[in-house]
């Protein structure tokens, strides 16, 4: 499941970077399939994480605190991704893809910062438990 979850990260960042470069290229339906690909790979990504997480918990491999002050961040970053989809529509994105690049970029800076402390602090442990005793 670690492998996974970590593929998962890299198709994330991928995704991203593709939505990125559809503003740029104002590819008005390459942005659509995109970026609904992104949130439900973002939803999916967390969906298992999640599952994972809970069980190294149980298994003692994380405390609890730590993946909840994690799982906070995410489920703010995602409100993030959440309104920024609402104030930047197709159309508005398409019009003005420098202003949706100013506002968008920032979100996938925090998804890169995300995808490093869950693979160090979250996955590691999962990875290898006696190398990250806490």
């Amino acid at each position: 499941m670690v492998a996974q979850l970590q593929d998962q990260h890299d198709d994330l960042i991928h995704l991203a970077g593709a939505i990125l470069n559809a503003a740029r290229m104002r590819r008005g339906d390459d942005l659509v399939r995109l970026r609904l690909a992104f949130v439900r790979a973002v939803k999916a990504h967390v969906d298992d994480e999640s599952l994972e997480t809970t069980k190294a918990i149980q298994e003692g491999l994380l405390g609890a605190e730590l993946v909840a002050r994690h799982n906070r961040l995410v489920m703010h970053w995602r409100g993030d991704i959440a309104l920024c989809n609402s104030e930047w529509p197709t159309r508005r994105v398409l019009d003005a893809p420098e202003g949706f690049i100013r506002r968008f970029l920032p979100l996938v800076d925090a998804l890169r910062v995300a995808v490093v402390f869950e693979e160090q602090k979250l996955l590691g442990p999962i990875r290898n438990p006696r190398v990250h005793e806490h």
